[in-house]
């Protein structure tokens, strides 16, 4: 995506500013052994993957900008991949967790790519989803300051992101809103 090309530059120096970086808590909520696989969806330049890699067996960054992904090229913790999150290179099964860090409101067709998760998690396997609370007054500066810069956006509250992954047979095992912050916790069975 161009938009996000665009931002390489400043994009780590304002994530950091601004705390949106929630690495401790992803890491934390996943209770991880050492042993997973991890995909981290629309990974960025590598931040949070960066940061999972020390606490699971392998980490994957899978990003369709290529700015981003050349950036995240620097970390030698993990490996990355540029391909669109609708449709990943990977085979069925691959992975034992999914990472969603600020992605959700930026993808058009939600259930498409709730779907591909689905095919790319093992049984049993994990996705957390951390996005942004619609009704805090954080978010709504945000939403404008992100619109600038990337045009639409695909905001869904709580509930609405419940429906949609839940419809494609995911159970919800957690959730919880952490000032502006949403994070939901969930399992393919």
């Amino acid at each position: 995506m161009k938009a996000f090309d665009r931002t390489v530059p400043f994009y780590d120096g304002f994530m950091q500013r601004m705390g949106l970086y929630q690495s401790a808590t992803l890491i934390n909520w996943l209770n991880l052994k050492g042993t997973e696989k991890v995909l981290d969806l629309g990974g960025g330049t590598g931040y949070n993957s960066h940061q999972l890699s020390s606490h699971c067996k392998e980490v994957v960054l899978l990003d369709e900008s290529q700015a981003m992904v050349k950036k995240a090229r620097k970390y030698k913790s993990f490996t990355c991949v540029r391909s669109s999150a609708l449709n990943t290179p990977f085979q069925n099964n691959s992975f034992d967790i999914v990472v969603m860090a600020d992605l959700f409101h930026h993808i058009k067709n939600q259930v498409a790519v709730i779907r591909e998760i689905w095919r790319l998690l093992k049984p049993g396997g994990l996705l957390l989803v951390q996005d942004f609370v619609t009704t805090h007054p954080y978010t709504s500066l945000l939403r404008i300051f992100e619109s600038l810069l990337f045009g639409i956006l695909y905001f869904k509250s709580p509930r609405k992101i419940r429906s949609i992954i839940s419809s494609q047979g995911f159970i919800l095992e957690r959730e919880e809103a952490q000032k502006h912050f949403l994070f939901q916790l969930w399992r393919k069975v």
